[in-house]
């Protein structure tokens, strides 16, 4: 058998048939150069969209973020397009339905090696955990915008703000944020994190402090610095002069937006310099103070001031001159008024003839009041809208300042409670240390969340509708598939006309879908539901009043409305043309809705345009929170107003012998509705003591602390409802007879012990009861609307809240300690109103129609829910009683043996004796 071959060769084509074949090389050239050319060109396309970049170099302003609340974010978009064209940016974020909504803004687009930087604003939602927000793919998209169209997608960019080279901080939602414009924190650090602790103990809150932030670094929207709740500019370097932002109009009208919307701007004067060319209105805010004057001193001893900044009298040069700005209170503006003083020291005394250190402080008080002495006013404030400035002439941001006391000047809580409304002692964290170690430190305190998003959520639920829609869709499914299936077939067997059951069939189908339709249409047809709960206050502006300001209220709104049909649906805040009105959807604390739609959609809200949206429905109902500001809306008779006082009876404290004072004033409810559960609280004109330490007390010793408000005051809750048009007479409030009461008034209705026994004792006495930690207030827990109020009013003055206690007998367990977090509704606490005298109204009103306009689908719709009303009346200060007293002479003595316990409340809070 012959052997089979290797491998087999075809034959080979002839070459005349070769030439002419269409593979030869010709074509094949031809064929490779069309296609380079092809890729080319797709190259050059895709390279002028791919290489115009889009980052971002700040999360949140100050490039810090928290969750919760709006964010703004900075971008920047390097080109590389052959001319500028117009442009629009947009960052999508998710909301709590799961829809896309994209946050856009307009911009120009510059040509090949330009660079455009703008701010976005979105809602981000809530996290029990910021951190996890870092870890958040951000989707950005640029897209070319003509005639309101966008043309072409010219960059996209997937960004994750965890992987950036400037790392945002994530701030958790139970934080309070400050921001320092300055080179450092200008003493605000006592209220911040404090290394070694899970979280800072002895107080509700802390404030995490971003400082370091330049003007020109800041957002160019009110709600962009939203989430901070103070804003202190110490203009002590170049970086920070308000010079810098003379041309970026922008800046300085996203400032005094937030300002007016209740924001509280702390401006400290450099002590060698003018930067604000004050009373002159040549820079930033020259308009708002206008007529300003701040005498500079050279040589004021800094131990008399050191009663505003310290709780110890030792220095390390005794002998030190500060320089400084004070104020002259004959020689204020009308606007102005005056905040904090100091009183310089007389000749000395004779040793205390008590170690009591109570007994202390009251004669140190006394002898303030006594002396001959003017006393130095260092701090001014005015109004601005429902916000706050202030001005303060010490500069408590200079770095040789600090330096002039161990443990650095000044102690958080000596100069700021007063400026800030707070009454929680910032202990140091070597005091704290070494309370841990003798184990004497509160370290786990139960937890109340005071409701968190359960307080909102479960009040404004439109949950019994779509229970009755689904259910009724779900019987008439139920009838159909009957009628359809076996009723139908027996039917038409028992006629013998089994042969006409897909006729049938077809039949039922068109009438049942018919009646569907029919009862859609209808149920939607008629008044759009809506329940809310809404937070309004209104600032009482005296007639004659110098304010340019008009007299705009505050309002936080949170509402669950029933969207008519499907598709787009307008939401709209109307009112008063004020800039900053914002509608987002609600994101329940802490962590959000806990399911979302399967058909997810998209809507867009436009920067310029942020209180309307074109939100997707399905006839079912959406939450929602505004922030408003405006006149209210009258809903028949209600809402013409809020509070009004009688002319011929205005409100005012007067002043007796015998440190006696006594309220006059008659109210009238002009809401057109029945106020309940009505407080009425009222800030006295006279400073409380603070804490001080003796010059030989170790640095890790705790002072002798009341834990009280800045202001003494009373707190009176009233048993009877005010119907529309009642009078509330307020000369019967401190006392029933009518009578004064002293100007440190203390037991059963003064402001400590009742805010004590109104908000503390309850959360207490169910800590003690074992309903701890983290537990309390928390998402799962059904609150009643008793409850609910309480914690509505605890949100509305959060700060005056007694602290958690710091300090209990070495290894005793602290039983019913409770410290107090809040998720929600910062921008609507009245607490930094506490540091001066004034009247507080608040009351409740159920089953109210909203005093925000809103619109949906076209048509106002007021609804029904939860009105929490504050009222807030301010009243003059008197400067002596507000100025802190000297410390003592350098003869002296200070007490050395412990103060005497006996004479100590041990539910002060942080109070502690001497060791």
């Amino acid at each position: 058998m012959p052997e089979m071959p290797t491998h087999f060769r075809f034959p080979r084509r002839p070459k005349s048939d070769r030439r002419n074949h269409p593979t030869g090389r010709g074509f094949r050239s031809v064929l490779r150069l069309t296609l380079l050319v092809a890729v080319a060109m797709i190259a050059m396309t895709e390279g002028s969209s791919a290489q115009t970049t889009i980052s971002i170099d700040h999360f949140g302003a100050g490039n810090a973020f928290r969750p919760g609340g709006s964010t703004a974010v900075r971008i920047r978009i390097q080109s590389d397009l052959d001319e500028p064209v117009p442009g629009i940016v947009q960052w999508e974020t998710i909301n709590g339905d799961g829809d896309t909504v994209v946050n856009s803004r307009r911009l120009a687009i510059p040509a090949r090696g330009g660079q455009a930087v703008t701010w976005l604003i979105a809602e981000l939602p809530s996290r029990s955990s910021a951190a996890d927000l870092l870890r958040t793919i951000w989707t950005f998209r640029l897209f070319e915008f003509e005639d309101g169209v966008r043309t072409r997608e010219i960059s996209v960019a997937r960004i994750d703000p965890g992987a950036a080279l400037n790392i945002p901080r994530p701030v958790e939602q139970t934080q309070a944020l400050a921001m320092v414009i300055g080179r450092n924190n200008a003493g605000l650090g006592g209220f911040d994190r404090v290394r070694g602790f899970a979280m800072r103990p002895g107080m509700n809150e802390e404030t995490i402090v971003v400082a370091n932030v330049e003007p020109g670094e800041l957002p160019d929207a009110a709600a962009g610095l939203s989430p901070y709740e103070l804003i202190v500019w110490a203009a002590n370097d170049q970086r920070f002069l308000p010079s810098s932002i003379d041309n970026k109009p922008s800046i300085e009208a996203a400032l005094r937006g937030w300002l007016e919307r209740g924001g509280h701007l702390v401006i400290l004067l450099p002590a060698t310099s003018d930067p604000w060319r004050l009373g002159r209105n040549e820079t930033v805010f020259g308009e708002l103070m206008k007529g300003l004057v701040a005498i500079r001193e050279d040589g004021i001893p800094l131990r008399d001031l050191l009663p505003a900044l310290s709780d110890r009298a030792s220095l390390r040069d005794a002998a030190r001159l500060q320089p400084m700005h004070r104020f002259d209170p004959e020689t204020l503006p009308a606007e102005w008024r005056a905040l904090a003083a100091v009183m310089p020291p007389k000749a000395a005394r004779t040793s205390p003839d008590s170690d009591d250190a109570t007994a202390i402080v009251a004669r140190r008080l006394q002898a303030a009041a006594e002396a001959d002495s003017e006393p130095i006013l260092y701090a001014v404030r005015r109004d601005v809208g429902q916000g706050i400035l202030d001005v303060v002439g010490i500069d408590v941001a200079d770095p040789d300042l600090r330096l002039q006391q161990a443990g650095g000047l000044p102690k958080t809580s000596i100069f700021w409670n007063d400026l800030l409304g707070r009454r929680a002692f910032t202990a140091s964290g070597p005091t704290l240390e070494a309370l841990k170690t003798d184990r004497r430190l509160v370290t786990r305190p139960s937890i109340d969340n005071l409701g968190a998003g359960e307080v909102i959520s479960r009040s404004v639920g439109l949950t019994s509708g779509a229970v009755g829609g689904v259910l009724g869709g779900f019987v008439l499914f139920a009838i159909y598939w009957a009628v359809a299936g076996p009723i139908g077939f027996a039917v038409l067997t028992k006629l013998g006309r089994r042969r006409l059951a897909w006729l049938a069939f077809a039949a039922t189908t068109v009438v049942f879908s018919v009646i569907a339709w029919t009862t859609s249409r209808a149920s939607s047809g008629g008044p759009i539901e809506m329940r809310h709960v809404t937070m309004l206050r209104h600032l009482y502006r005296p007639e004659g009043a110098v304010n340019e300001s008009p007299q705009f209220d505050l309002a936080r709104t949170w509402f669950s409305a029933r969207l008519p049909g499907y598709g787009l649906v307008p939401v709209e805040l109307g009112g008063d043309a004020v800039a900053g009105n914002r509608l987002d959807q609600f994101s329940p604390p802490p962590n959000g809705l806990a399911q979302q739609f399967p058909n997810t959609d998209r809507y867009e809200i436009r920067f310029d345009e942020a209180d309307r949206q074109l939100v997707p429905a399905r006839a079912t109902s959406a939450e929602f929170v505004a922030d408003w500001m405006g006149r209210p809306a009258p809903a028949d008779d209600a809402w013409r107003s809020t509070l009004k006082v009688k002319l011929d009876d205005p409100v005012r404290l007067e002043r007796h012998a015998g440190e006696q004072i006594s309220l006059h004033g008659t109210i009238v409810n002009a809401t057109g509705l029945a106020l309940e559960d009505i407080y009425v609280l009222v800030v006295f004109p006279r400073r409380t003591p603070t804490s001080f330490l003796p010059d030989d007390a170790p640095d890790t010793t705790l002072p002798v602390v009341l834990d009280d408000p800045p202001n003494y005051g009373a707190f009176v809750a009233l048993a009877n409802r005010i119907g529309p048009g009642d009078e509330l007479n307020l000369r019967t409030i401190l006392e029933d007879t009518g009578r004064p009461v002293s100007e440190r008034l203390r037991g059963k209705r003064s402001l400590a012990t009742q805010i004590r026994n109104t908000f503390l004792e309850p959360a207490s006495a169910a800590a003690a009861d074992g309903f701890n930690a983290i537990a309390m207030g928390n998402a799962g827990l059904r609150l009643t609307d008793v409850e609910r109020r309480r914690y509505l009013r605890m949100l509305s003055m959060f700060h005056m809240l007694p602290p958690p206690r710091l300090e209990v007998k070495e290894n005793a367990g602290a039983v019913g300690a409770v410290a107090f977090h809040r998720w929600l509704a910062r921008g609507m606490d009245t607490s930094t109103r506490f540091s001066e005298p004034g009247v507080f109204v608040f009351a409740a009103v159920s089953d109210a129609p909203c005093p925000v306009p809103i619109s949906i689908d076209g048509t106002r719709v007021a609804g029904e829910g939860l009105v929490m009303l504050q009222w807030v009346h301010p009243l003059p200060p008197v400067l002596e009683q507000l100025a802190r007293p000297a410390f003592r002479a350098e003869d002296e003595a200070a007490p050395t043996s412990a103060a005497n316990e006996v004479s100590l409340d041990a539910r002060n809070g942080v109070a502690s004796t001497w060791r």
